[in-house]
């Protein structure tokens, strides 16, 4: 028997929920069928399974709104129409759903530059292609895109050594 299936036919078990609640196997059906399991909003908040609809139809819970804006169901149409809901751009700019487009048509939104540069949607042809973004280089140092090929073909941009010696590291061997 899987983990996931010990844990949904044992719910009378005093596990961590806490963090199961940000487990993917813990879906809404499971959430709304058990009300009585101490539910973790914060984790929950990063539960992949948690779609937009499950939050909107519950406002009332306490949903981590920075989690939420860093949830990859979470898309920029919805933040538009839900403009009135608690946002944080810090947490929106690590988004796996902001492109750049996004940013340059909302610029005058209080995007984090360290996450946008940091996003993993902002590859390097990107950021070579919009020199007016004002870049944030220790970011673009921890970007995923980054590749020892673009660090030694552009050694006089302003990296962030240590944090590229990291970002590289974990690619290839050093």
């Amino acid at each position: 028997m899987s983990y996931e299936k010990f844990v949904l036919n044992n719910l009378d078990k005093s596990f961590d929920w806490a963090l199961l609640s940000s487990k993917p196997f813990i879906t809404w059906k499971t959430i709304t069928t058990y009300p009585h399991i101490p539910w973790d909003y914060n984790e929950l908040s990063k539960n992949p399974s948690i779609t937009w609809g499950n939050v909107y139809s519950h406002l009332t819970k306490p949903w981590n709104w920075d989690e939420l804006s860093c949830h990859p169901n979470i898309t920029w149409e919805i933040v538009k129409a839900n403009s009135c809901m608690p946002w944080n751009f810090n947490y929106l700019s690590e988004n796996p759903n902001i492109t750049v487009d996004i940013v340059k048509a909302n610029r005058y939104r209080p995007w984090s530059w360290f996450w946008i540069s940091a996003n993993k949607n902002m590859t390097w042809n990107t950021i070579q292609d919009n020199p007016d973004l004002p870049w944030d280089w220790n970011g673009v140092s921890v970007n995923p895109n980054v590749t020892w090929e673009i660090v030694t073909a552009n050694p006089e941009k302003p990296w962030n050594w240590v944090a590229l010696t990291h970002t590289l590291s974990k690619k290839t061997p050093l």
